[in-house]
């Protein structure tokens, strides 16, 4: 009867000594990002670290489908990091936030009038280990607000280099 658990025991734990190291997670960037975003809007795309899962991220840029200077400023949040295990010096972030936008849109008449909107964005971001630097990919459904209220899509490709 002895033998039973005497087998279970070196069962387990010859499956530990087996059992494969977890994924080291990569942590970002820290500090403050400058870089370029090109799509829907183009333009200078800041990023700030406040912790390896959180950020906020702005632009000012140029949306050419509607004529009009973009800005805007989002808190993002990491919801899972995506791991190849065959390139296990790159990592992916998937992230989704949450923020803010105003865009300026020039009329017939040469006088601006500003819309304001929600955004909320879905992102996904590729993150070397040897570099502090990250390249992103988001898509953005908007809320416009003011002065009148439609339902629109941001997309855009970027990158950043942190300090």
């Amino acid at each position: 009867m002895r033998t039973i658990p005497a087998i279970i025991a070196l069962l387990l734990t010859n499956q530990v000594a087996h059992a494969q190291p977890a994924k080291k997670r990569i942590e970002p960037p820290e500090g403050l990002g400058i870089g370029v975003v090109l799509g829907v809007p183009t333009g200078i795309s800041v990023g700030y670290r406040i912790s390896s899962t959180r950020a906020f991220s702005t632009a000012v840029a140029w949306s050419a489908p509607q004529n009009s200077l973009h800005v805007h400023v989002d808190y993002l949040f990491e919801m899972t990091q995506i791991v190849d295990p065959n390139a296990p010096m790159y990592q992916f972030p998937l992230y989704a936030g949450f923020g803010a936008r105003i865009q300026v849109d020039p009329e017939p008449n040469n006088v601006s009038s500003p819309l304001f909107g929600l955004r909320a964005p879905i992102g996904l971001t590729f993150l070397p280990q040897v570099a502090p630097f990250e390249v992103f990919a988001e898509l953005v459904p908007v809320m416009s607000l003011y002065p009148s209220t439609q339902v629109s899509f941001d997309g855009a490709i970027g990158a950043r280099y942190y300090f």
